[in-house]
């Protein structure tokens, strides 16, 4: 077994799904790595969409934790920071992992967003599991439509948390508003 294989890749069709599932993780590395590039099936003018991460189908409300900071024009301080875990944020997934760009009258079709996660020891059953990574949306999603007004690169990078210590062995990457767009792509691979 090599230090670094591909566990599952694809892409996705016509059929605009509102979810990607990753299922039978095996459990024979130590850590994961999930890369992703897509866009959102929506059509409206200021209005991005954005993705959830939830672990081996678990909705539990407080079960998740996030801290992540977004900038939409990629320049300055960040233009959203946000937290939440438990009774005070409850988190029933990993939320706003990615902001995916929507498609407007006259936009590209091609622009996408892309997202890279790491989740370190996700075999181990001895400590809750954690997520870190970055994602950026080139030309943020409005890029070159006509509606919108952000013209720069958005960026957010962040960890997540979930509070359980069960091996991971599925990922489900949700949809916030509406469905995938065609040729998004995801790849996830085991790391020794």
């Amino acid at each position: 077994m090599a230090d670094y294989e591909i566990i599952a890749e694809g892409s996705v069709d016509g059929s605009a799904p509102t979810a990607i599932t990753l299922g039978s993780i095996p459990g024979d590395y130590t850590h994961l790595e999930l890369m992703f590039n897509g866009a959102s099936t929506r059509s409206s003018v200021d209005y991005d969409d954005y993705t959830t991460i939830q672990l081996n189908a678990d909705t539990t409300s407080g079960n998740y934790c996030r801290a992540y900071a977004y900038k939409k024009d990629g320049v300055g301080a960040p233009t959203q920071v946000r937290q939440g875990f438990g009774p005070t944020g409850a988190q029933n997934s990993m939320g706003n992992t990615a902001w995916l760009p929507t498609r407007l009258a006259g936009q590209s079709t091609k622009l996408m967003a892309y997202a890279r996660y790491y989740f370190p020891n996700y075999s181990g059953t001895t400590l809750t599991k954690g997520m870190i990574g970055w994602a950026c949306c080139a030309g943020a999603w409005d890029w070159p439509g006509t509606g919108g007004s952000d013209s720069a690169i958005a960026t957010l990078n962040g960890v997540w948390g979930w509070n359980d210590t069960s091996a991971i062995t599925s990922i489900t990457i949700n949809m916030g508003y509406a469905g995938f767009a065609v040729n998004t792509s995801y790849i996830l691979a085991g790391i020794k």
